[in-house]
């Protein structure tokens, strides 16, 4: 009897992410220096060496729906777009 879920293999996740920081301090006069930094992160969605990742959806009541939507992005929709 096969199970009531699709049978998922585990995958290998991915998290790419990069950060970097750049600073800087002039003095003005001896008695003041002014520092100033700038700071940037990047951090991508979690997916799998294939592309894949998961979200979980919920139905009308609130409840978790048990079979997980498997796609590209664990978006369901682009907010951009509607």
């Amino acid at each position: 009897m096969d199970p009531p879920y699709p049978e998922i293999q585990p995958g290998i996740p991915l998290h790419p992410q990069a950060a970097w920081y750049f600073q800087d301090e002039i003095k003005l006069r001896p008695n003041l220096t002014v520092r100033l930094g700038l700071r940037d992160e990047m951090a991508t969605k979690v997916n799998e060496k294939n592309g894949n990742s998961s979200n979980y959806l919920f139905d009308a009541n609130g409840v978790m729906v048990t079979e997980p939507l498997i796609g590209k992005s664990p978006l369901i929709r682009n907010n951009e777009d509607a």
